[in-house]
């Protein structure tokens, strides 16, 4: 399906993966199927995503966005930080002639949502999670559509058409699947030492929830009848700070665990397609992934999250038993130890659970988004 009028497109993000990412699926198929496009891109991490963009040939713009008051000091500024970041993302608009706009849920979403309000340019949302979140909640009374990727927990709190398009997957995952009936990879068994018949549990926490889980792992490897049942599984762990996988690998070996235990993972395809259990937050990429890999899922919500959206996720895919959902203060070393001698005794129970969870993996979502703004830009 391709279009012979080119609009251009921007689609705004924040600086985090969980928004990144999916944006980048949609720009590089809006690009491929319809026309321009143009990321705008806010956050801590914006330059590193910007030069990810550039790699896969997609402009980008680095755009403030001003974080949600906490104080009374940052309430009293935040009109004036609010005006001035809509002013800026107003003048980007119309300088790079944008003809319709794409928010990606967060809050950086909201300036230019704001401005495309101002210049009557087409708005459309996506959200990646089971609740709207506060940009979305706000802006969605001007959205010509919002496309989902969960099932919402409150359907009456949407005031706009939606559509169930879901979250878009990296196209590395994506191959990797495809590609592919070996469980473990024999290059990834040689490097690491792990075995290709070895229940895995696979263990991460992304970039701001992983302390909590690098603690419990620890805990898990020193209870004694972990090491007693160190012989029936191994272990798969992304810490996200190097002195935790320094600690983490040690009590590997302390208890003799077949174990693959690194700071980060630049090749997350090889760990979900070796992983059995997968103990992790509850964000919307991380969900979508391991759904992608029918993966079964034990979700450990981030507590403060924005509006406590990974507990509603979780809770949302519990209820179609396509996920454990395990509150942070209810999960132990113990427990965690319960599960995987569950795994050991009864894998097809944690297999028909990973079953359910993949419902909500979607390989076509990039291009369902697309065309979705595409059709509604052009019934104007």
């Amino acid at each position: 399906m391709k279009y012979t009028e080119e609009p251009h497109l921007a689609i705004t993000t924040g600086g985090t993966g969980g928004h990144f990412f999916p944006a980048l699926c949609i720009a590089r198929e809006y690009r491929a199927r319809v026309g321009p496009v143009t990321m705008i891109i806010s956050g801590q991490n914006s330059q590193k995503y910007l030069d990810i963009a550039g790699r896969h040939g997609v402009e980008a713009v680095a755009q403030y966005a001003p974080p949600p008051p906490k104080t009374i000091f940052s309430l009293a500024a935040f009109p004036f930080r609010l005006t001035t970041a809509v002013f800026r993302a107003w003048k980007l608009l119309k300088d790079r002639r944008i003809d319709l706009l794409l928010g990606m849920g967060g809050f950086p979403s909201l300036p230019p949502g704001l401005a495309a309000i101002l210049r009557r340019k087409p708005l459309f949302l996506h959200e990646g999670n089971a609740v709207l979140g506060r940009a979305n909640r706000f802006l969605q009374r001007y959205s010509r559509k919002i496309m989902l990727s969960l099932p919402l927990n409150d359907n009456s709190a949407v005031k706009a058409p939606v559509c169930h398009t879901g979250l878009p997957i990296r196209p590395e995952l994506l191959r990797a699947k495809e590609n592919t009936n070996r469980k473990v990879d024999p290059d990834l068994c040689r490097h690491t030492g792990l075995s290709s018949s070895l229940p895995t549990l696979l263990v991460f926490g992304g970039s701001q929830g992983a302390r909590f889980l690098n603690q419990l792992t620890a805990a898990f490897c020193q209870l004694p009848e972990t090491v007693a049942s160190a012989a029936h599984f191994q272990l798969i762990h992304f810490t996200g700070d190097p002195d935790a996988t320094d600690a983490v690998r040690q009590l590997c070996r302390q208890a003799d665990i077949k174990h693959w235990v690194d700071t980060w993972c630049d090749q997350m395809e090889l760990a979900y397609r070796a992983a059995d259990i997968i103990l992790c937050r509850a964000g919307a990429a991380t969900i979508t992934e391991a759904a992608w890999f029918e993966k079964s899922v034990i979700l450990t919500p981030l507590p403060f999250a924005a509006d406590d959206h990974q507990t509603v996720n979780a809770r949302v895919l519990e209820q179609r038993n396509a996920a454990l959902h395990w509150p942070q203060h209810e999960t132990t070393p113990q427990r965690l130890l319960a599960a995987v001698k569950c795994l050991i005794a009864e894998p097809d129970t944690w297999r028909r659970r990973g079953s359910n969870l993949a419902a909500f993996a979607n390989p076509h979502a990039a291009e369902k988004t697309v065309i979705v703004m595409s059709k509604e830009y052009h019934q104007r």
